[in-house]
């Protein structure tokens, strides 16, 4: 096909008539011609019959009329010459169809051979085109590798400027070449992550600096130039957090977020890549990612001297901050974040609060991992958290706070050893789960379950634990009951005006309560107080307050019952060996089951 085709381009476009057409012409015109001189001299002679033509000579005889034959025969020949000339227009006909189709063949050669030449340029073009491509490209690999190698260069130069200038380079190259982006983030936070010396950390040693730890203290440089390359130093890897941030994708906003369950995979900002960062063991003035999207963000024991700010931003992995991290501020989820899971790992430490607000999310979670140090936490403006996990021997110097419609999806838990030097407080928050206290937790200034505040779950409080008091607030409500289960309250379980404690309040393993159980007016236990080995300094009723059960075994007591009206009361029981004095509870009114029976 090809060589036909080579052939039909090498042939001119305009040549003659073959010699078989010239010959299909001659023929058809010699024929016609020949046709049309028989048609006109013989078949006249042939149509007139001599007999019907005759006269009669003076002798008497008939021969035949000359002149009528001829008159006969030239009368016949008139439609024959139409005729004949209809043959020779036919083969004119016959030959200018040959000559037609002759040249309707050399008009579509000829377009098939323009058609051809042109694929056949366009063929060559575009393998030119895809040759220059290839080569441009090519050559655009190697300067941009060429660029890449040289700003690597010169982030170890001494100078800040270059360091600088090496920095803006590699971020243009990563805006310009984004399959590129990730290995520029992954230098920026390999940067980051080389060792230096926060100012923060500069004190006046008392005693020589100890050299064991890297990450400690560093002396106080007493030298103005090492200083002033210290503060250069600072500058270049503000910017380089700086770069990141306008490298990394935006956060999709929050009005085109699906509003899925907690634990859904977090979607991807379109046409983006997710990209991890890793600070472990960085040095940062601050860190700021607000309205920026990330996959895992790891700063294991890295040292920040501000804040750390995700407002709207997207954390699709973890929050990783392990051992030895250390925030001197607040670190702040808020404004529609969303977060997969924040895990603070053994000796973590935030001086400021861990602040989740403004309908954040965290899809799995908070924990604090063993002896954790944290300012404060508070979760709060319609937030959701799937459980707050405190992890043994954690410290918060102040408040656990819980409050205006925020929610814990699963479980507040207080792990084995924890210290809060404030309170645990729900104010108009939501615990779909249990807020548990394990063993040995000290909490200075008690639980507060503030007002319109719903726990789902029980309260329960563990063995050796000490809280200051328990309150419900008006209108609060602790669907699974409280539990004190060996922990000791200094002063008074309160349930205020209309809250309400559904399964009872339950004390067991020598538990003890220094105050009173106290049911302020339209207050409500459904279920019984129950005091299993375990002591209640006193029972209060306000007019209005109710309680379904109360039961006392052989080993409980009650030292104190106030009591309004004896109907608040549904029902007593004691044990007959019970360490309350059974006139404590009659001199009230109150009629008492004792068991067992005698």
């Amino acid at each position: 096909m090809a060589d036909n085709k080579d052939r039909l381009i090498g042939r001119p476009i305009h040549e003659g008539l073959p010699r078989r057409a010239w010959t299909t012409i001659a023929a058809v015109f010699l024929g016609a011609l020949g046709l049309a001189s028989i048609l006109w001299w013989f078949a006249p002679m042939w149509a007139v019959n001599d007999a019907d033509h005759t006269r009669i000579t003076a002798a008497g005889q008939e021969v035949p009329d000359r002149e009528k034959i001829a008159e006969a025969e030239g009368a016949a020949r008139t439609p024959l010459g139409v005729a004949g000339a209809a043959l020779l227009a036919g083969a004119a006909a016959v030959a200018g169809a040959i000559v037609s189709s002759h040249n309707a063949r050399l008009t579509r050669e000829s377009l098939e051979q323009t058609r051809e030449s042109n694929r056949l340029a366009a063929l060559r073009d575009s393998d030119t085109k895809e040759h220059s491509s290839r080569v441009l490209t090519h050559e655009q690999a190697r300067a941009d590798d060429d660029r890449f190698t040289k700003a690597i260069d010169q982030l170890g130069n001494t100078s800040a400027s270059v360091r600088l200038g090496a920095l803006h380079s590699l971020h243009r190259l990563a805006t310009q070449r984004t399959e590129r982006t990730e290995v520029v983030l992954d230098v920026f936070c390999a940067y980051l992550r080389q060792p230096f010396h926060h100012p923060d950390h500069d004190h006046e040693p008392s005693e020589p600096p100890s050299t064991e730890d890297p990450t400690g203290d560093a002396w106080w440089p007493h030298d103005h130039k090492e200083r002033d390359e210290r503060a250069a130093e600072g500058e270049v890897r503000r910017t380089a957090l700086r770069l990141i941030r306008e490298l990394l994708p935006p956060a999709l906003p929050s009005d085109q977020r699906p509003d899925s369950a907690l634990n859904d995979v977090i979607p991807l900002t379109p046409g983006k890549q997710r990209f991890n960062l890793n600070l472990s063991g960085a040095a940062l003035d601050h860190l700021d990612l607000r309205e920026r999207q990330v996959g895992v963000l790891a700063l294991e024991g890295a040292y920040v001297a501000g804040r750390v700010v995700l407002t709207q931003a997207q954390v699709d992995g973890a929050l990783l901050l392990g051992e030895g991290t250390h925030i001197r501020k607040d670190l702040v989820i808020g404004l529609g974040a969303r977060v997969l899971q924040v895990y603070m790992g053994q000796g973590t430490r935030v001086d400021g609060t861990l602040r989740i607000s403004g309908g954040s999310r965290i899809e799995r979670g908070v924990d604090l991992g063993p002896d954790c140090y944290v300012g404060a936490i508070e979760i709060a403006g319609a937030a959701e958290v799937d459980r707050l996990d405190l992890g043994a021997g954690v410290r918060v110097a102040g408040n656990i706070t819980i409050k205006d419609e925020a929610q814990v999806q699963r479980v507040l838990r207080v792990g084995r050893g924890t210290r809060i030097g404030g309170k645990i407080g729900l104010s108009h928050g939501r615990l779909h789960g249990n807020l548990s206290v394990e063993q040995d937790v000290h909490i200075a200034q008690g639980i507060e379950i503030g007002w319109d505040s719903l726990v789902h779950g029980a309260v329960q409080i563990g063995q050796d634990s000490h809280l200051l008091a328990l309150d419900v607030d008006a209108g609060a409500i602790i669907d699974g009951g409280i539990i004190l289960d060996g922990a000791h309250i200094e002063n008074m379980i309160t349930l205020d005006d209309g809250a309400q404690v559904h399964r009872g309040v339950r004390l067991y393993r020598r538990a003890i309560v220094g105050g009173h159980l106290a049911l302020r007016s339209g207050a409500r236990i459904t279920g019984m107080v129950y005091l299993n080995t375990s002591v209640l300094r006193g029972l209060t009723l306000d007019e209005g307050a109710h309680l379904e059960l109360l039961r006392v075994d052989e080993q409980g007591r009650l030292e104190l019952l106030d009591v309004a009206s004896p109907t608040q009361i549904g029902r007593v029981e004691m044990h007959r060996e019970s360490d309350t004095p059974i006139d404590l509870l009659t001199a009230k009114g109150l009629d008492v089951d004792l068991w067992p029976e005698t």
